[in-house]
């Protein structure tokens, strides 16, 4: 590809999604534009690194309607811009050049960002955030904590970010770990917490960790967050789960930190049944005693509103019959998650639909191909299930929600989430009453460990004490919801939906916005100081 491509040339051209996409270097995570006739991985006669115009034939692209034209893309390594609405203003004397040089006249011209996002992401959203806020504890000298209930010890083969870990073990079944430590009186009025936790690889499947702030009437304000035996260490995203009448949260003088008993019972909801029974389920540990770790206690501050995403799993057609009009009245817009290859079949939503949603502000993200138990698969398979997601909907023009992904059944494993960082920014599974609420803090420090709430017809009363919390708290609530009545593995009736909608309305946007996920994303930064 030579120089003498002129602005003319350029103004008679156009771009297609697909042209974009075909074009991606493999492995790279960086948009490259060559001459696809000729073009290996990276393409030809262009540069793939960071801050460079690129500039590339479609000749051989699949979409009939793109061959021959002329596309342009410049590539800033975390974000994409493109010039399709500019082509007549913009003026290129050369097929390739740097960024920096050009920032003036694409200003001038308004070239726009771009929703084309690279199929893989340039970093890691985990290592990002782990130690935003203020380190508090890092667990280095345990002389400060008292042991409650169990057993503490120090433990320099299992550590998270520093030297050593806190070890927390039980020797009986019905036991449960606490640890706490005196402060000076605090103010936690403008601040969350945060904490690492591990759970052991050889125990049951699921499990909760707290941090209990108590003042000093040893009144408590919990926070929970769930960590799962699978998955290694996580820097929870944990959300106030409970709190005591009168808790005094500017006097705070103790931390706790506490895992309840490995083999008690729960209550938990049947949407097979429609009812709730108190059972031993494969949600919190099985039946055994408590080995766990704990590192990096952090503070965190809090944003002065709390914050709703409402995510509704499998894209079916009733959110766009149910949820869908419900929303547009009180100005409200939804995620809903796609299992791809379902798209356009029976009960699920079609593309014509899915365009007609994000009109009014809707995203579309990911959850997987086929809606997959991904723990239950090989590395090579957990990829194909991620990467072909995300690549469907960015083909079809679902950019901004491409970027965030739920896991299916809420399962997941370390290897899991380690592949999905490689694509995602955000991914979300939802959690049982003994998990947690669905709380989140805004500032996360692990954007793919986000917990919802599965919200049902049964359950209306608690999501209402739920949303509460998250107003009284300035958290973050993520409500999850299936289908609607005839699509109803997990029934809900329209009428229940616009009382939980109008109930969220009520709060007014200065005690509580609905938000999406890009939006609560792309505020991360500003949430983010400390160290």
């Amino acid at each position: 590809m030579g120089t003498e491509n002129s602005s003319q040339d350029i103004a008679q051209s156009g771009v297609s999604r697909r042209s974009f996409l075909g074009s991606l270097g493999a492995g790279s995570g960086y948009l490259v534009l060559g001459d696809v006739n000729n073009a290996g991985a990276n393409g030809t006669g262009t540069s793939s690194k960071e801050g460079h115009i690129l500039v590339g034939h479609a000749d051989a692209c699949p979409e009939p309607e793109a061959e021959g034209r002329l596309y342009i893309a410049i590539d800033t390594g975390e974000r994409f811009y493109d010039t399709s609405d500019q082509w007549q203003s913009l003026d290129i004397t050369a097929p390739t050049g740097k960024f920096e040089d050009l920032q003036a006249k694409n200003t001038e011209i308004g070239i726009h960002e771009s929703p084309f996002k690279p199929l893989r992401r340039s970093y890691d959203a985990r290592d990002r955030w782990v130690s935003t806020g203020w380190l508090k504890d890092n667990f280095e000298d345990l002389s400060d904590w008292k042991v409650v209930s169990g057993s503490m010890s120090a433990d320099e083969n299992n550590a998270f970010l520093a030297d050593q870990s806190a070890k927390l073990t039980t020797a009986n079944v019905d036991e449960e770990v606490v640890i706490e430590k005196s402060i000076d009186a605090t103010d936690f009025s403008d601040w969350d917490v945060s904490i690492g936790a591990r759970l052991d690889s050889s125990a049951g499947n699921r499990q909760h960790v707290e941090v209990v702030l108590l003042d000093g009437s040893n009144r408590s304000l919990v926070y929970r967050g769930p960590m799962q035996s699978n998955e290694g260490w996580v820097q929870s995203n944990m959300g106030v789960y409970s709190e005591d009448s009168g808790v005094d949260i500017t006097n705070i003088q103790t931390i706790r930190i506490r895992i309840p008993p490995a083999g008690h019972q729960i209550t938990t909801f049947s949407p097979a049944t429609g009812t709730h029974a108190d059972q031993q389920t494969e949600g919190p540990l099985q039946e055994g005693t408590i080995k766990a770790w704990v590192d990096n206690l952090r503070y965190h501050p809090r944003p002065d509103t709390a914050q709703c995403v409402l995510t509704f799993d499998d894209a079916t057609i009733s959110h766009y019959k149910f949820a869908f009009p419900i929303m547009q009245e009180f100005g409200f817009s939804g995620f809903a998650s796609a299992p791809t290859d379902s798209i356009g079949s029976e009960d699920n939503l079609t593309i014509e639909q899915m365009h007609e949603m994000q009109q009014y502000g809707w995203e579309f993200g990911s959850e997987t191909q086929t809606h997959s138990h991904t723990s239950q698969l090989s590395p090579e398979e957990i990829r194909t299930e991620l990467e072909g997601s995300k690549r469907w909907l960015l083909e079809h023009g679902f950019d901004r929600g491409a970027e965030f992904l739920t896991y299916p059944y809420s399962d997941h494993s370390e290897e899991v989430v380690d592949i999905a960082s490689d694509y995602y920014a955000m991914a979300r599974s939802v959690a049982d009453s003994f998990i947690g609420d669905g709380l989140n803090r805004a500032t996360l420090t692990n954007p793919l460990h986000i917990v919802g709430h599965s919200v049902y017809s049964s359950n209306i009363s608690e999501t209402k004490s739920f949303i509460d919390l998250a107003v009284k708290y300035n958290q973050t609530i993520v409500l999850n919801f299936h289908g609607f009545n005839e699509y109803a593995w997990k029934e809900m009736h329209p009428d229940e939906f616009r009382e939980v909608v109008e109930y969220l309305h009520s709060k007014g946007p200065d005690g509580l916005q609905v938000v999406s996920y890009s939006d609560w994303w792309d505020n991360l930064s500003s949430f983010h100081i400390g160290e």
